[in-house]
């Protein structure tokens, strides 16, 4: 999970976590690399879109950040964002053929394995 500190969504996310006892491995966003990016943008359904904040709740230098990445190249868009990591959405969950980008307590059970999504499912119905 890359996780940004002094982020509500993030903490969420690590207690979350912590409550259902999966491990996991937490690299500050700050640290995020050129290939961390793409193998996180392989696993998007649209894009850049769904690793950068919402631009509808920006504001001034952010958003203009934002639309500066609207006029590069993937490459550049890539080194641009590793270098001005602010503009990502924080927490970025991913295991190997998923990736969920900030927080929401019914979306991230997905990273539930299977069996215990189940086990959940039935001492619900019981």
């Amino acid at each position: 999970m890359y996780w940004r500190k002094n982020c509500v969504s993030s903490k969420q996310a690590l207690l979350w976590f912590e409550t259902h006892r999966i491990a996991i491995e937490c690299i500050e966003i700050t640290k995020i690399t050129h290939n961390e990016l793409i193998k996180l943008l392989l696993l998007t359904d649209g894009g850049f879109d769904d690793i950068l904040k919402n631009r509808r709740t920006m504001k001034g230098r952010t958003k203009a950040t934002i639309k500066t990445l609207d006029a590069t190249s993937f490459e550049e868009a890539i080194d641009y964002l590793v270098d001005h990591v602010e503009i990502l959405q924080t927490p970025i969950i991913v295991d190997k053929n998923q990736l969920f980008a900030g927080f929401n307590g019914s979306e991230i059970r997905q990273f539930i394995p299977s069996i215990n999504r189940k086990l959940d499912m039935r001492r619900n119905n019981d």
